[in-house]
């Protein structure tokens, strides 16, 4: 029994926590602070506190079955008296009606024995109260079983969650006894009052009384009363026809069942007589049985042919007669569905029922029914044209009952459908199977036949197999000829309305096919035995029979198509993004011209560019593919773009199970494909018009924000399950970097960018659902880009700025401007991670300068700034600051399974010690793994950081995983000596990739962004190792490519400006003289 707890309590108990003991024995705790234990004390005080608790608990136990019990003894007394008072009115009422017969028994006739007719009427009343009484009283005594059955089951019962719904079943059966009991007691008042009134009417029309002025309110008394009566009946009969509508539509499903069953074991049955019939064909196919005799074969090879045909006439005969079987069990199931829907439905069927009666007066032609149902279509109730007077509520309450009576309509046009289709066909298998039979007959009857040869038997069952064959063609395309015309025509006058009967092409289909079968061949109207049927006109009804049957079948098949299940499960789309692709154009190679054979390829300036996948598989986005990588086998995998112009973003579904890629284009879509098989799923069209730059699933994954860059901004949210727009409204003027969904409360996003943060709901307004948009307000704080942001519990959202402050934000206006002790911002620089871990209360922010620091949520929503300032100061918990590291391979631990460790000896490139000791520009971090964080550094890295058990980073032994260029590659250059190649890019790095062995050898940073790049010849130098490099600053550098990396040979400055281009010219000027060096 759940009781709301009372306002008083009593002294507290205990230290370290405040125990409340309430009147009903409950305790309930209350934690003194966030960071304290529930109970302090020794070993023995908290037993001894344990043992009071559960004195208590059970004392308050106690009370309550004291209580019911206390209950069950009132209901069953009471239970008891119910049940002596209806025994009692059950005698009173057994004497009434031996009254109420010996009154009808007397047979009064006439005015003149006016005390003898008042006797008789008030016997009938008497007899009517007494049995209203009874009926009263049982519903009393009902309800009180029901209530000792409820306090018994409320002490007693105890047992397993399957128990307890028998229990709950049974108990809603008693209820439903006990409202049926009502309405009997109801109907019984009802009637005994309009009897009650009867009888005074008629005291006063017998002159008893001299109130005949009271006429009028007598009558008026009456018609309440039936009125009355004619409800409570009819709310009885409701129920009554419910429960045996629901008997009934279990029967049907029992009888559909039991069809299908019947109809499976026939269908098992009829695989062995196809095989029979295939393997009879296959040996008559080989034996050329019916070919015409040649006239060389042996005796004993024309009889195994007359056997093979044979054969042929009895399998086809065994197997259309199971097949007639088997649909007619089928169709028998269809019906039981039919009739089962059709009596889920009662009001569909009195609706209709009305509406043929309304429509079948004596209206001649029905001209003038049409015009009534036509003005009255003008107006449906389903749909008025106006409803300004509706609330929303009402109207999605309307809109509710309208989709369900059409689905409704929709199910049950469906099922006749299927009925009619089923039934159809089981007509035409039967006919099929009738003719089959007959022919299996005639041909054994041939068979036997002394007075023919055996050549004369091959040949007429030969023949016998020819007409039939030639029958069923020239139905079918005489068929299908009507039907093409008939659909045209009434393509052409109607739209699109379904086929009628009886058209003028199907009786020329008809007059056509018996043409073709009266000239076509003499033997579609002969026995296979060769003589002519005297029943020609008998074999011609059943030729036309067939056609009729044949034509009934593409009619239903036609309507059933026309009539789909509603409940059937929408067919899964199947998308090609081969075909989706932009085809070459003019002097483009095509698409299999060449094949991916490694990347060398990560946007770490990208946010949010990094997600996991699966268990140690990685998925971003490099250009115009994505590319999955695992992290210990280096593994990758491609889907190339579809738009063709790029990638905006990959979004990864909470449950990881699909993925979404945002592209760039005209018109771009999004993508959502699934992870296991990497199958394109889900198209979105129309989220934006040339690119989309950020998106995320929500929290349960049902729904999916995207935000579009230049020029429309669009936020638009989805059902991506559906591939439907739920909402959209410009996100701001400028880009958007990122959107998520509130992780606590639905219906709320929030979006960031370029000078702008927005707060978002899902609003109801009076014209419907829309996303409204709250623009934070900066105030005296300086406009900022704010990149990383995270939502609190409380609804307050704190961001970060490219200054390194924090913002506290609450409904748009800024509640704080957050700072460590001292003035110095949080980060030096962007920050671009915020999260909150609600299970430690820990926030952790990071930014651009490598720092990962963390905050007690509780100080930061604490913190309130000065009279005078909107600063306030927050002293962080801890700091760890994370460093690019070495880059060095990821190997399986041998201790605890699936934790991996870092190798001890294999390096994947040469890469120099300042810059693995470099910070990291934190981009975007992963926390989701217990054992490590996932980095992804703008510099152009993916680096691994372990977790401790206690959720401390071991920093020292941060890792690159991977290293790439950051930023744009600005020039390449394969060498001509070894199968590397050598690039040079906007992040002031020289990389040389090892293409073959798929690997980075080695690297090195200079000052300022690599714009031009050129190998030297041998005639320079010989063994191929040189290059030439040019910088954004004007300088230009050579480098020789040694084993431990490259050495830097000679620097020189010949350009002010950005150095585009540098070549060796190809020979020297003079014998033993280099070749010159031009830059440009």
């Amino acid at each position: 029994a759940q009781r709301a707890a009372p306002p008083h309590a009593s002294e507290p108990v205990g230290s370290g926590c405040r125990a409340r003991v309430w009147s009903d024995g409950a305790v309930r705790r209350d934690a003194m602070g966030d960071d304290e234990a529930l109970f302090e004390g020794t070993g023995s005080e908290i037993a001894a506190a344990t043992k009071l608790q559960a004195i208590q608990r059970g004392r308050a136990a106690r009370a309550d079955v004291r209580k019911l019990r206390d209950d069950r003894d009132v209901a069953s007394r009471v239970a008891i008296g119910t049940a002596s008072a209806v025994a009692e009115a059950k005698t009173e009422a057994e004497a009434a009606s031996q009254a109420e017969r010996a009154a009808l028994e007397d047979n009064f006739v006439g005015t003149d024995d006016e005390q003898a007719a008042a006797t008789k009427l008030q016997a009938i009343t008497r007899g009517r109260l007494a049995r209203a009484k009874v009926a009263q009283l049982k519903a009393e005594h009902l309800n009180a079983a029901a209530t000792m059955a409820s306090a018994e089951a409320a002490i007693a019962f105890a047992g397993t969650s399957d128990e307890y719904v028998v229990a709950t079943r049974i108990d809603a059966i008693q209820r439903g006894r006990v409202a049926r009991v009502q309405l009997v007691a109801e109907k019984a008042h009802a009637a005994a009052k309009l009897s009650d009134v009867d009888a005074q009417i008629a005291r006063v029309a017998e002159g008893e009384t001299d109130n005949s002025k009271d006429v009028d309110t007598l009558e008026s008394k009456r018609f309440d009363a039936a009125e009355a009566l004619d409800a409570v009946a009819t709310k009885l009969q409701a129920m009554r026809r419910a429960r045996f509508a629901k008997e009934y539509v279990e029967k049907l499903r029992e009888t559909k069942l039991a069809n299908e069953v019947r109809a499976l074991e026939i269908a098992t049955t009829k695989e062995d007589a196809d095989h029979e019939t295939r393997v009879a064909l296959e040996e008559e196919s080989e034996l050329h049985a019916r070919l015409p005799p040649t006239g060389d074969e042996t005796q004993q090879t024309l009889v195994t042919k007359l056997t093979a045909l044979r054969r042929v006439f009895a399998a086809q005969a065994r197997s259309a007669s199971l097949w007639a079987e088997q649909l007619a069990a089928e169709a028998r199931a269809a019906d039981a569905e039919a009739d089962a829907v059709d009596a889920e439905s009662p009001e569909e069927d009195v609706s209709d029922d009305e509406e043929n009666q309304q429509t079948g007066g004596d209206t001649p032609g029905g001209v003038e029914t049409e015009a009534e149902a036509e003005n009255e279509n003008e107006h449906t109730p389903d749909e008025p044209d106006e409803t300004p007077w509706m609330s929303e509520e009402e109207k999605a309450a309307f809109a509710e009952r309208a989709s369900a009576t059409a689905r409704v309509r929709a199910k049950t046009a469906h099922v006749k459908c299927a009925f009619e289709f089923a039934e159809a066909t089981a007509t035409l298998a039967r006919i099929d199977a009738s003719y089959f039979v007959e022919a299996a007959a005639a041909a054994e009857r041939t068979s036997n036949e002394s007075s023919m040869s055996v050549v004369e038997k091959i040949t007429a069952l030969s023949a016998a197999r020819d007409a039939r064959e030639a029958l069923e063609t020239s139905q079918t395309a005489a068929l299908e000829a009507s039907i093409g015309e008939s659909v045209a025509r009434e393509a052409d006058a109607q739209g699109d309305s379904e086929i009628g009967d009886g058209t003028e092409s199907d009786e020329n289909a008809k007059r056509e096919v018996d043409v073709e079968t009266e000239k076509g061949d003499a033997a579609a109207t002969t026995t296979p035995s060769g003589d002519v049927d005297e029943g020609d006109d008998k074999e011609d009804d059943v030729i036309l029979d067939r056609f009729e049957a044949l034509r009934a079948v593409c009619l239903a098949q036609h309507a059933l198509h026309l009539a789909p299940d509603p409940d059937a499960p929408t067919p899964k789309k199947e998308y090609k993004p081969t075909e989706m692709r932009r085809a070459p154009a003019a002097g483009e190679l095509p698409r299999d011209a060449v094949a991916m054979h490694h990347s060398f390829g990560f946007e770490s300036v990208k946010r949010n560019n990094l997600h996991y996948l699966s268990t140690n598989v990685v998925v971003f986005t490099v250009g115009a593919i994505v590319q999955t990588l695992n992290l210990f086998t280096l593994e990758q995998t491609y889907i190339h773009g579809i738009d063709g112009e790029g990638i905006g973003f990959v979004a990864v579904h909470p449950d990881k199970t699909h993925f979404a890629l945002g592209e760039k284009g005209v018109n771009p879509n999004v993508f959502v494909y699934e992870t296991n098989t990497l199958t394109l799923v889900k198209v979105l069209l129309g989220g934006t018009e040339r690119a989309y730059s950020c998106g995320r699933f929500s929290r349960d994954g049902t729904k999916l924000a995207t935000v579009g860059a230049w020029p429309d901004f669009w936020l638009t949210v989805w059902d991506w399950r559906t591939e439907a727009i739920v909402l959209r409204s410009k996100a701001f003027s400028q880009e958007v970097f990122d959107v998520t969904f509130s992780p606590f409360f639905d219906g709320q996003l929030t979006t960031s960018g370029t000078g702008h943060v927005r707060f978002w709901k899902m609003a109801e307004t009076f014209t419907g659902l829309k996303l409204m948009g709250d623009i934070g307000r900066f105030g005296t704080e300086n406009l900022s880009d704010i990149a990383g942001y995270a939502e609190m519990p409380d609804g307050k959202v704190l961001t970060g700025t490219e200054s390194g402050r924090l913002l506290m934000w609450d409904g748009g206006l800024i509640r704080a401007v957050l700072l460590r002790p001292g003035g110095a911002p949080c980060h030096l620089g962007q920050i671009e991670f915020i999260t909150l871990v609600a299970e430690t209360g820990k926030v952790y922010t990071a930014g651009a300068d490598g720092y990962v620091r963390v905050w007690s949520y509780q100080q930061l929503n604490d913190a309130e700034p000065g009279e005078d300032s909107v600063e306030a100061f927050v002293e962080p918990v801890r700091e760890f600051l994370l460093t690019r590291g070495e880059t060095r391979k990821l190997t399986m631990s041998s201790g605890r399974t699936g934790t991996p460790k870092v190798s001890e000896t294999e390096t994947t490139s040469t890469y120099d010690s300042a810059s693995s000791a470099r910070p990291a520009s934190i981009k975007s971090l992963i926390m989701s793994e217990p054992d490590h964080w996932l980095l992804q550094d703008e510099f152009g890295g993916i680096i691994y950081v372990p977790v401790s058990d206690a959720g401390v980073p071991d920093v020292q032994a941060s890792t690159r995983v991977v290293d790439f260029h950051a930023g744009a590659i600005n020039a390449l250059e394969a060498s001509q000596q070894s199968d590397v190649c050598i690039t040079a890019g906007d992040d002031g790095t020289v990389r040389v990739f090892d293409y073959v062995h798929k690997t980075e050898t080695c690297a090195r940073r200079f000052a300022g962004a690599a714009t031009a790049l050129h190998l030297a010849p041998t005639n320079v130098d010989e063994s191929g190792r040189a290059a030439v490099v040019g910088f954004g600053d004007g300088v230009v550098r050579v480098l020789l490519l040694c084993r431990d990396g490259w050495k830097l040979t000679c620097v020189v400055k010949p350009h002010n400006g950005t150095v585009t281009c540098v070549q060796y010219a190809p020979k020297a000027p003079h014998p033993g003289n280099p070749p010159y060096l031009a830059t440009a």
